[in-house]
């Protein structure tokens, strides 16, 4: 994860959609056998199965826990992970740490504001990551797509009473994940007079992935600090 172990980390996990927190313990323990002194944050996120939550919300409330720990204890070096639409929120968190451009503004006031943190983000991994939101297509297995279309009933069923589901708030094409892609290619086109928003992107992606394809990844391409690599014989749950 890095070659200073003497640097202090602050290492924020995101989760995925109806995702646990105790399900990335693994994880907290396998960062500590590296960096003992790292700070690793896994935030409890309302993300169950009917969960409405606002995903800009969800962003706001990520930025003010980075906030808080920023502010008490300065960190070297910051990292965002972020695991299936978790991705979609962590990516959203460093663009709009790294503050808004007159080009895309942001569609929330409470994203706006730059953050002093955002130039020590070095690294952004995203695990089996929905970067384009997710849709219905031919990379879905026969159970995938099934799901989905049981799915997509009940979402039609809900918006009758004005409810909307969070998963379909991440859906392509959704106005979250257009303006994020907006706001991200902006970000890219003005790392050099900003001098942020270069932080590397590492996807990792498992090869018998049924909901996430290799195609999902190339605004992240753009960016040139991106890194693609296959994880043998994993799915997205593992």
């Amino acid at each position: 994860m890095g070659d200073n172990n003497s640097s202090k980390y602050l290492i924020v996990i995101i989760h995925g959609y109806v995702g646990k927190t105790s399900r990335y313990s693994y994880m907290d323990k396998a960062i500590k056998s590296i960096y003992s002194d790292a700070k690793v944050l896994i935030p409890k996120l309302d993300l169950g199965i009917f969960s409405n939550a606002c995903p800009n919300e969800v962003v706001a409330k990520i930025l003010d826990l980075i906030d808080e720990h920023w502010d008490k204890d300065k960190f070297d070096k910051v990292i965002l992970i972020g695991n299936s639409v978790g991705a979609l929120i962590a990516r959203k968190v460093y663009v709009s740490a790294c503050g808004e451009n007159c080009d895309i503004p942001f569609e929330d006031e409470r994203l706006k504001k730059k953050r002093e943190w955002a130039a020590k983000v070095e690294r952004i991994i995203l695990l089996a990551g929905l970067n384009r939101g997710w849709s219905q297509n031919s990379h879905l297995s026969l159970g995938a797509m099934l799901i989905f279309n049981v799915g997509h009933i009940i979402f039609r069923i809900l918006s009758f009473f004005n409810y909307r589901l969070f998963i379909f708030k991440m859906r392509r094409g959704s106005p979250f994940v257009t303006f994020l892609r907006l706001q991200w290619l902006s970000m890219v086109r003005n790392i050099s007079s900003k001098s942020i928003g270069d932080a590397l992107v590492i996807q990792l992606l498992g090869t018998i992935d049924d909901l996430v394809s290799p195609d999902d990844n190339v605004d992240l391409v753009t960016g040139g600090s991106f890194y693609y690599l296959d994880m043998p014989r994993s799915g997205h749950k593992n």
